[in-house]
């Protein structure tokens, strides 16, 4: 568990995995739905193949979850699989946060963060800019991010 002021990271239990999923549909569904198409056995296969137990946090503020993360220490970086505020959570500042605990993370470890977002998330792209991400590649669906380690926030 990792902490900051107002939101704590708890890790998710494997039989939260079906809350954990609803959130990941509620969050990801219409990015895609346009992208792909949303096929839900699809999409709950792919979210268990994906994203392991023990890279699923809750995000928690005051002992409510208002988000979902998922994140793995490789060799060479952080990776950003998944980081959703639940909608009633949002634009109260917790992604920022959220972000500021990888950041810390990241150095810690001397380690870049990586991550993709869906091109047609403008909002989140935006975001990741604001904390000093910078595109490294895109593909049709998605770009790649990424940030440094000695990056002060």
């Amino acid at each position: 568990m990792h902490e900051d002021a107002d939101v704590r990271f708890i890790s998710i239990k494997t039989n939260q995995l079906s809350e954990a999923f609803a959130a990941y549909k509620a969050g990801l569904y219409t990015s895609i739905d346009t992208a792909f198409g949303w096929d839900d056995d699809y999409q709950t296969q792919r979210f268990h193949n994906s994203y392991a137990v023990e890279d699923l946090y809750w995000i928690v503020r005051a002992d409510t979850r208002v988000g979902l993360l998922c994140y793995r220490l490789h060799e060479d970086a952080l990776h950003l699989h998944l980081a959703l505020i639940f909608r009633e959570a949002q634009s109260q500042g917790l992604g920022s946060q959220v972000m500021a605990q990888l950041h810390s993370l990241a150095q810690e470890t001397q380690r870049p963060i990586t991550l993709s977002s869906f091109k047609d998330n403008h909002g989140a792209i935006r975001f990741y800019h604001r904390h000093g991400y910078r595109i490294t590649g895109e593909d049709a669906h998605f770009v790649e991010l990424e940030r440094g380690w000695d990056q002060c926030d």
